[in-house]
């Protein structure tokens, strides 16, 4: 079991990585917490055997897509999209396919029903006139 989590002694998960970890022909069962980010910090202190497991971080990469809610923080990516993106390094990208066209037809079923129509901007988008920043 691997623990899929953002902490300080997480070694990255890259290709590589991924591919030495599924050297023995078994794909490695990722443990994933689902909450708010300091729920999730909890857990992962506090449950003894979360906090034991081998912790994993995924590599930088793209924004994060889910515009239902304000990223907590820059580079922030729902647990959906932390699940799909670890999939993707032990599988491949076009593994994701069916799911990734699930979950855009997810987020632009949500987007409606909140009122918002396909392409404007809601809470967890970014303002395009401010600049980012890799902080």
């Amino acid at each position: 079991y691997l623990l899929l989590f953002q902490r300080e002694d997480a070694i990255t998960l890259t290709p590589e990585v991924a591919a030495a970890l599924g050297a023995d022909g078994r794909t490695p069962t990722l443990v994933v917490l689902d909450g708010t980010w300091h729920q999730c910090s909890r857990m992962a202190r506090r449950a003894p055997r979360i906090a034991d497991l081998p912790c994993y971080a995924l590599p930088p990469g793209a924004p994060g897509r889910w515009r239902i809610r304000t990223p907590p923080r820059p580079g922030a990516i729902c647990t959906l999209e932390a699940i799909t993106r670890a999939m993707a390094l032990f599988h491949g990208e076009d593994a994701l396919a069916p799911i990734e066209g699930w979950f855009d037809e997810l987020i632009a079923r949500l987007w409606q029903m909140r009122g918002y129509g396909p392409g404007e901007p809601g809470p967890g988008d970014a303002d395009p006139d401010a600049e980012m920043s890799d902080a």
